[in-house]
């Protein structure tokens, strides 16, 4: 099969689909092609993107310490019900309403873009957005994840961020049946330390923040609760944000759009080259003049400016779907980043 990355996930020999599927509904359009690649997350383990058939893996771990191996699927296309598959066995009553809460999270089907639908059907640069079923971002199971993965991925070149998260997502537990892994949780990373992480991730300075970060967690954070639990208004949730040590502004305000907060844009270096090249007849913009540009569409303007400019990306990196060469790959998956850098060359 056609991939976006290499094998992370690869499930069993035997697997035809999984244990019988569980539905969910999805909003009117929704596209699960179109929400898995709105951003880079897709490449980092423990998802994986099957490009044909239109498959989304990923294992995950629950609280009760048990793990899971899913899939995710649409069979029929845009709009139509989302299809999930137990892959690993059956999960309890329990377990099942945790992993199917997670699953909605994941796809960001909670969200309601009633509004931001009708300004993309007004705006010509947007249109495409509803025709698609695009509008939503692909999420991790829980904020845990999400923060540590944004740390790992600020001011890093894309390869080596996705090479280090895997890594690291390596020293999971693994699923039963499989050789899958969740993704570890905080307790798994303050026992290695910080030598043994520095030397597996090769991520440096960084390691020191996903530790205390992991610790927060470990110890039940009164912030991250607030985050995990969605209580956080977006103020409350850029305060938190801000608090974590190796988080600044940028990674902030890129969390909180991929989360569901659409009002304030994440201006780093491939905002600049955009706007530049179709916004500014070539002229290098100031952050004040991108931001007063999209202060039309508010209060939707991170999400105006991402989907204005994700077509472009692909367009202009010239990735043709499944069959890109490595090299468009690598290319698109620089600018549909972990989280914002200060430079991206071209």
């Amino acid at each position: 099969m056609p991939r976006h990355q290499r094998a992370t996930s690869t499930p069993p020999a035997d697997w035809a689909g999984g244990n019988p599927a569980c539905r969910l509904q999805v909003p009117d359009g929704f596209s699960l092609r179109e929400t898995v690649l709105s951003h880079g997350w897709y490449e980092l383990a423990p998802f994986e993107w099957l490009d044909s058939p239109a498959t989304l893996l990923r294992s995950d771990s629950l609280p009760d310490g048990s793990t899971h191996l899913i899939s995710t699927s649409q069979k029929g296309g845009a709009g139509r019900a989302v299809e999930l598959h137990w892959i690993s066995g059956r999960p309890s009553m329990a377990r099942k309403a945790v992993l199917l809460a997670r699953a909605r999270r994941i796809l960001n089907l909670d969200l309601d873009l009633s509004e931001f639908m009708e300004l993309c059907r007004r705006e010509p640069r947007l249109r495409h957005v509803p025709r698609t079923g695009a509008g939503r971002f692909l999420r991790c199971g829980n904020t845990y994840e999400e923060v540590f993965k944004a740390i790992c991925g600020t001011n890093i070149a894309w390869k080596q961020a996705v090479l280090a998260i895997n890594r690291l997502a390596a020293l999971g537990r693994p699923v039963r049946g499989s050789t899958v892994k969740a993704f570890p949780t905080p307790d798994v990373f303050l026992r290695f330390g910080e030598k043994r992480l520095r030397d597996i991730s090769r991520l440096g300075y960084r390691v020191p923040y996903l530790l205390a970060w992991s610790r927060r967690v470990q110890e039940k954070d009164p912030g991250w609760l607030q985050l995990e639990t969605g209580k956080a208004s977006r103020e409350e949730a850029m305060r938190i944000l801000l608090s974590v040590n190796g988080v600044g502004k940028a990674t902030a305000r890129y969390l909180l759009m991929v989360w569901g907060y659409p009002g304030e844009i994440s201006v780093d270096s491939s905002v600049y080259l955009y706007c530049r090249r179709e916004r500014f007849a070539g002229r290098t913009p100031t952050e004040r003049e991108i931001l007063t540009l999209y202060d039309a569409y508010a209060p939707w303007q991170a999400y105006a400016y991402w989907f204005e400019f994700l077509p472009w990306a692909k367009q202009h990196w010239g990735l043709g779907g499944a069959q890109g060469s490595q090299k468009q790959e690598a290319s698109l998956a620089a600018l549909l980043r972990v989280g914002p850098q200060r430079e991206i060359r071209v």
